[in-house]
């Protein structure tokens, strides 16, 4: 692998992305694109800064025919508290085929990550309109599983599921009111700094890392579901190949 990456959409969370990307020394390559080119302008600059041998630019579609993951970090987080993560699909769905399109004419054949939410429905949205690959996946509950962990203070609890959803499934803890406690802290983050960043930025990059090193680390993602023919958060093995865990 090149460990190439390109980063789609660099508001609060792609940025973040890009920045953990580089001082993790995660990707020898990291290619940036968003309409609001004069501010990734100002976010690659900055990245730049912090760690000068990490290879950022800002670029375009035709960048990354060779990229070997993409991450589709596009959407608003501009969530309605009153009903669930589906509030953001209208704006995500328009977002993410724009995208498919733009992959579709430079025949990408990598790995696409889509962090958008809603995550599983915005993920089987590629996996559809994606012709030249079907290894999509979506970070899924990977950050649920961390907001879980760090709340409960046992790493061996995870999440599966769907993402952000009262639907939540902990495994391996027994406090009942622990999926209460990570859907209300996902929902005092959002109202009281306006997005989720830091978190998701960090759990994104270590999917990434294991990609890239073929770790065959374990963490929850969402994976397409051929039986149930949709994009459900399992706990999974993670490397060149992703396969559900057990």
């Amino acid at each position: 692998m090149n460990k190439k990456i390109g980063i789609i959409g660099v508001g609060n969370v792609g940025a973040t992305l890009a920045y953990t990307l580089a001082i993790k020394n995660v990707a020898k390559e990291i290619v940036l694109i968003d309409i609001d080119r004069n501010k990734t302008t100002s976010n690659c600059y900055d990245i730049q800064d912090a760690s000068p041998n990490t290879n950022i630019y800002v670029g375009d579609y035709s960048d990354l025919l060779d990229a070997d993951i993409i991450v589709n970090c596009t959407g608003s987080c501009k969530i309605l508290f009153d009903k669930d993560r589906m509030s953001e699909f209208t704006v995500s769905k328009k977002m993410a085929q724009e995208i498919i399109n733009n992959l579709n004419q430079i025949k990408y054949k990598g790995v696409l990550l889509n962090v958008a939410n809603p995550n599983e429905q915005v993920s089987k949205l590629f996996f559809d309109g994606l012709k030249y690959t079907k290894k999509v996946y979506g970070t899924g509950t990977a950050l649920d599983t961390a907001r879980a962990q760090t709340i409960s203070k046992d790493s061996n609890c995870y999440v599966v599921g769907v993402h952000e959803n009262s639907d939540i499934v902990i495994k391996n803890n027994n406090d009942q009111n622990l999926k209460e406690k990570v859907v209300k802290r996902m929902r005092e983050i959002c109202s009281y700094k306006g997005c989720t960043n830091f978190g998701i930025s960090n759990v994104t990059a270590n999917i990434i890392d294991s990609i890239l090193n073929n770790k065959n680390e374990v963490h929850c993602i969402s994976m397409y579901n051929s039986e149930k023919e949709k994009f459900e958060s399992y706990l999974s093995v993670v490397g060149k190949e992703v396969k559900k865990h057990g």
